[in-house]
């Protein structure tokens, strides 16, 4: 049986919107700002890649014109730090008030540094990760500290 070369219909390239015509493009673009964090803090994504030029390309060609990539220091600094404190924020309402408890854990990473992590649970049903943190890089820096104030 012969075949047949399957039919192509032009679609267009972006697609329309129509959920998004009411909101202005500065909030629109603050919005899309916040997801692309989440996105690249969920899906572990470097911030490099937002400035990527094939990310750039598939961005203007598959994402609305009303919104743009942004710039990798706009998403790991701004953006991030707001997220960041809305996190802390929404951590700090919850646990308020509340019986809670800590606990601490220390291991290696894969070059042998010590690295300390705590976690806070509260009323026995919700852990939040408190601090994570290499610890001779903390203890270099206290020491650096330290001698910078007796040299001076």
């Amino acid at each position: 049986m012969p075949s047949t070369p399957l039919a192509t219909t032009p679609r267009p390239l972006k697609r329309a919107h129509t959920s998004l015509d009411g909101i202005p493009s500065k909030d629109l673009q603050a919005e899309f700002e916040v997801d692309v964090c989440k996105l690249f803090v969920s899906c572990g994504i470097a911030w490099n890649s937002a400035d990527n030029p094939s990310m750039r390309t598939f961005m203007s060609k598959w994402v609305i014109p009303d919104v743009s990539m942004p710039h990798r220091r706009v998403l790991s600094g701004r953006v991030l730090d707001g997220e960041v404190k809305k996190v802390e924020n929404s951590v700090r309402d919850t646990v308020k008030g509340k019986f809670a408890t800590g606990q601490c854990d220390v291991w290696k990473n894969i070059t042998k540094t010590p690295v300390i992590s705590t976690v806070m649970t509260v009323n026995s049903e919700v852990s939040y990760p408190v601090n994570q943190n290499q610890m001779y890089t903390h203890i270099f820096l206290i020491e650096s500290h330290v001698l910078s104030k007796l040299t001076t």
